[in-house]
């Protein structure tokens, strides 16, 4: 999805389907919600990722400290800012992403995607000087959404 919002020659190339539901027989495309609607692993990183980048929304990519990193900050109608960051590798990171172009100053909720936790909030941070400083566990993803209203 990151991709995807990115200008240039980042663009996607093509299209994928994929099924929201199982298609009901072993051995066919398993869906983002299995049997009973139990939501699978993919179902909540995609959610993430529509949490950050839905609605068309004017996107900007911060400076983080490792290439190994996808990142993308949002600004939404209600000028709430969101900072995204994906980590695909084993490897941990201390991230520092500059979202100062969007905001310098306030409060975020942060919410994590790992095989520990689904999309689940985890904590808060404090943003100075516009920049974003935070722990970033192999595999995982953060977003984080500084609300305009606190």
């Amino acid at each position: 999805m990151i991709r995807g919002s990115q200008p240039g020659d980042n663009y996607i190339y093509g299209s994928h389907i994929f099924c929201l539901y199982d298609w009901g027989k072993p051995g066919l495309p398993e869906g983002l919600l299995g049997d009973g609607g139990k939501r699978r692993a993919g179902y909540y990183a995609l959610r993430m990722g529509i949490r950050a980048l839905q609605g068309g929304r004017a996107s900007f990519f911060p400076i983080t400290n490792s290439s190994d990193l996808m990142a993308v900050a949002t600004l939404d109608a209600s000028k709430n800012v969101y900072l995204l960051v994906v980590n695909d590798r084993p490897t941990s990171y201390t991230v520092n992403a500059d979202i100062s172009e969007l905001i310098k100053t306030g409060n975020g909720t942060v919410r994590e995607f790992s095989s520990q936790r689904m999309d689940e909030v985890v904590g808060s941070l404090r943003l100075k000087g516009g920049n974003a400083s935070f722990a970033l566990a192999g595999n995982s993803a953060i977003l984080i959404k500084f609300d305009r209203q606190n």
